[in-house]
């Protein structure tokens, strides 16, 4: 993935979810993801390829808007819960921040015992700003 790109929308095959990949180079290491829709189990491979993808370039902190996602499915947890887990074990910094989650979703992750592992913040720069260490 190039600098300073910042991807269309992509749905996924079901049309479950709506992707948006944005990278930018005064976000060294950084990538932020908007998601639009459900997090189902059709969608998290592509989730998957998106972090890997993301994480040979580089970019191994990703700050998640969540307000337009409805909902997660277990397989879609396990996803961050996981990559939030080792990528957490390799560095100081937070992996992962989830921005403006929607009312379901926050609702999933507390009672789930889950949302302790984020950093969950209000708007996208308070995100940027903490993964970066400002």
């Amino acid at each position: 993935m190039a600098a300073d790109k910042i991807e269309p929308f992509q749905r996924t095959p079901g049309g479950d979810l709506e992707i948006n990949v944005d990278i930018r180079d005064e976000w060294p290491g950084i990538a932020v993801l908007r998601l639009r829709g459900a997090i189902t189990p059709r969608a998290v491979p592509v989730l998957q390829e998106i972090f890997r993808n993301l994480e040979a370039a580089g970019r191994e902190q990703i700050a998640i808007i969540l307000r337009n996602a409805d909902r997660i499915c277990s397989s879609g947890l396990a996803l961050l819960v996981g990559y939030c887990t080792r990528r957490g074990l390799e560095q100081d910094k937070p992996p992962i921040a989830l921005v403006d989650p929607s009312h379901q979703i926050e609702f999933t992750l507390k009672e789930l015992g889950v949302i302790s592992l984020f950093p969950v913040l209000k708007e996208e720069n308070e995100a940027i700003d903490l993964l970066l260490g400002r």
